[in-house]
């Protein structure tokens, strides 16, 4: 695919992602309004999970003002505000297309636009690299799509879906890792048809993991702490991976093999998950030689685990074939800890002297 680009026009776009302070209106009596469908589309959430704008949220709306056909507007109410108008702060002519009578708009980390077969092409992104906010999602993280007749008044619907992870324990938070289990894509830049905008496609830039940072960490206790991750629709009939990362250098892996569906516009809440009390079920090895092929698991649909190899380094269940040890030590004793496994296999004993099986 080819895309048609202007100079200014994507100055324009990628401007509307960021927020710089305070910028004065070009024209102070000219407001556009917004309004977004559905109880459950999501821009920010608040507490009682409807939609609410942020201050200084910026679009980018595509279509014909006083000779002029593309400008970034800024939102003129205060974070939690669930409608309000937008104040034009930037403008200029994107030349060689035509919007006719019909304005689009776009909120969202990224954007461009192209034309086939005289039909237009918006492209935006999910983010691979989100960031945690209490009870909500990544500030920009999320895409809308607008469209208006008349200018003033634009409807947006939301182009995305949401995954809601609900941790207790002990440890402090520092990065969730989310994959599909068949290494589906689910970030990069994407591109939907205007016309139909549900019709969407990958373009480029692509990853199959999300990783959601959260920053100087999150403090987990008995009471839940929820994380959200911004994802396209997708189906993942295998089922999905996470891996919590914490501040102490520990990780705790859950998985499951039940099939997760992605839709558009829900928030889909998964399981409470207990990182603090975790039943391991445990094999350990006793190994002599510079690598070792891992063992293999199998079980029910919430097998996951991790690979502590005896060196300082430790890997998520099933994710090498074998390990390299990265110290001088000639022999190391290999433990894996899973859950909900109930067979263990090795493909290959070179170097192994004894399988100890009381822990599984």
């Amino acid at each position: 695919m080819k895309r048609i680009l202007a100079f200014a026009c994507l100055v324009a776009v990628v401007a509307g992602c960021v927020r710089e302070g305070v910028q004065e209106p070009l024209d102070a009596g000219h407001k556009i309004y917004a309004r977004i469908d559905g109880d459950d589309t999501k821009v920010q959430l608040n507490s009682a999970q409807k939609t609410v704008w942020t201050a200084g949220d910026r679009i980018t709306v595509l279509g014909n003002y006083d000779g002029y056909n593309y400008s970034i507007w800024t939102f003129d109410g205060q974070t939690g505000d669930r409608d309000g108008s937008f104040s034009r702060i930037s403008k200029g002519t994107y030349s060689g297309i035509d919007f006719g009578d019909k304005y689009h708009s776009l909120y969202g980390p990224y954007g461009d636009l192209t034309v086939m077969d005289e039909r237009l092409l918006l492209f935006s992104e999910v983010l691979a690299a989100q960031t945690y906010i209490p009870g909500s999602y990544g500030l920009q993280a999320n895409v809308l799509y607008g469209t208006s007749d008349d200018g003033t008044d634009f409807r947006f619907i939301n182009l995305l879906g949401y995954l809601r992870l609900s941790l207790t324990g002990d440890k402090v938070v520092d990065r969730i890792v989310l994959a599909g289990n068949e290494g589906e894509t689910i970030a990069g830049e994407f591109y939907f048809y205007t016309d139909d905008p549900e019709n969407q496609g990958w373009y480029d830039n692509l990853s199959k993991q999300i990783v959601l940072d959260c920053g100087d960490g999150v403090q987990l206790t008995d009471e839940p702490v929820d994380f959200y991750f911004v994802l396209p629709p997708i189906d993942f009939e295998s089922g999905i991976s996470v891996e919590v990362y914490f501040k102490d250098g520990s990780f705790y892996p859950q998985a499951t093999t039940k099939p997760v569906t992605i839709e558009r516009n829900i928030i889909l809440p998964m399981s409470e998950i207990n990182t603090g009390n975790a039943l391991w079920q445990t094999v350990s090895l006793y190994h002599t030689g510079a690598s070792m092929y891992a063992p293999y698991f199998s079980g029910g649909t919430a097998l996951s685990g991790m690979m502590v190899w005896g060196d300082g380094q430790t890997t998520v269940l099933g994710s090498v074939e074998s390990h390299g040890f990265t110290d001088s030590q000639p022999s190391h004793t290999v433990q894996a800890k899973v859950k909900d496994a109930d067979f263990f296999g090795l493909d290959s004993c070179e170097g192994i002297s004894k399988i100890d099986l009381s822990g599984f």
